[in-house]
Parts: C-alpha cells; structure tokens; sequence
C-alpha cells in the first residue's frame, strides 16, 4: 500500500507535470536570468527584495588562487541564490503556490497552512540546498557524458539514503524521517527534485525536478559562465 507521505509527493510532481505549470516555471527561468543580467536588485536572508546588485561590478585585480576559488565559489552561491529567489518570487506573484498552499504542502503553524514562501526561504537560503541540486545535476551530467544518451540521463538518480548523507543526517536516523521533513514538505513542492519508490520499503529513487534542470541549464551554468572570466578583475570594465 503506498504510504501517505510518497501519495503527497507524487500530487506535488503530478502538479509541476502539467502544460500549465511548465509553461510558468520557464517563464519564471526567463526572468530569473533576465534579472541576474541587469544585476540591478538582490534579496536579503529573509527574502525581502532590495534595490542592491546581487554581484559587485569591478573585482580588484589579483592571481591570488585562494582569492580566486573564494570567488569562483561566492559567485556560484550568490546566483544560486538570487536566481532562484527571482525566480521563485515571480511565480509567488503570480498565485503559482496556491493550490499546494490550500492542501499545506509546505506545512502548518497553528493549524494554518504555511505559504510556500516560507519554504522558498528555508530551502533558498540552506546551502545544503544548493549542494543537493548540484549533486543531482552532477549525476544527470556524468550519465549523459559517459553513456551519450539523454534518455539514460533524465532517469538518473541518488538513492533516498544518498540524499540524508548529502544533509549530513546520521546514519541512524531513518531515511522517511528525512523524506518527510526535506522531500515531502519543501524539495518536492517546490519542484526542487522528482522521486519514485525503486523498491520495496524505503527504497527511492531521487532525480533533479522541474526547476532544478531548467534552472541549472538556463540560468545557472550561463550566468556563471558569463561572469567567471571576470573574477581575477583584470579587466574590470567586462563587468559593467
């Protein structure tokens, strides 16, 4: 019999698999990298939008290469970051959240559903979050690399016990512990990651969702790309 848990996680992917939500979540893509690009705005640790550049404009030159991994890595933090608050804010203007709102997909306080942009902010802001995504779209590249199919690679997975390791849970702790306070109530919902039951028990399957590929593809790897040549700020003007 399925569980609770796995019904509520596969009507938070049965809702990211529709037309509808597709065509949303890319436009939200587009203006995510749109906002990166100007570099005008940036949001803070609660999710409040401020009128600041999310990246400065000129680096002060240097070969330093603790300097430059502190860069490169900074640089990967913040568009993580900011991307995915442009992106996720876009679509909370736009009513996106409210049906798994309404059924309390991202949790209750007093009873009350909570609004997915609590989730946005907890799971935003983890650096762990950004990891998992990694590790996700990692596992998708290196299939696709090493086998030369892309049919192989959008089925590729971590197992659940992978991902409590990647949240450095102990391994005592139980894997649905994990499926239900991570998977079911933020990573799921908001279209971070697609799991399906590989076994029997606690044996699943976890892929990179929805916004996790789009993301990565198209805002992501571009912006990181775009702005990497510039962090030994030797040519500072590039970066206007």
């Amino acid at each position: 019999m399925k569980s609770k848990s796995l019904s509520r996680i596969e009507a938070a992917q049965s809702f990211f698999g529709s037309p509808h939500a597709q065509r949303m979540v890319e436009q939200a893509v587009d203006h995510a990298l749109c906002s990166l690009t100007q570099n005008k705005q940036s949001f803070s640790a609660h999710g409040e939008l401020m009128a600041v550049p999310w990246r400065p404009n000129v680096l002060r030159a240097t070969t330093d290469p603790t300097l430059l991994l502190h860069r490169n890595s900074t640089l990967q933090g913040r568009v993580h970051q900011h991307g995915l608050f442009f992106l996720y804010s876009w679509l909370r203007d736009r009513g996106f959240f409210r049906e798994l709102e309404q059924q309390a997909f991202f949790g209750t306080r007093n009873g009350a559903p909570l609004a997915a942009w609590n989730a946005v902010v907890r799971y935003v802001t983890d650096a762990t979050t950004q990891i998992v995504v990694g590790e996700l779209m990692a596992t998708r590249a290196d299939v696709r690399d090493r086998i030369g199919s892309q049919a192989a690679a959008d089925t590729a997975s971590i197992t659940l016990r992978k991902f409590a390791d990647l949240h450095r849970q102990s391994v005592n702790t139980p894997v649905v512990k994990v499926r239900d306070n991570r998977i079911m109530r933020g990573y799921a919902p908001l279209g971070l990651v697609h799991v399906r039951q590989s076994g029997p028990h606690d044996a699943f399957a976890i892929r990179p969702g929805l916004v996790s590929i789009l993301f990565h593809e198209r805002v992501f790897i571009p912006t990181v790309m775009k702005w990497a040549p510039t962090l030994a700020g030797a040519a500072p003007h590039s970066a206007a």
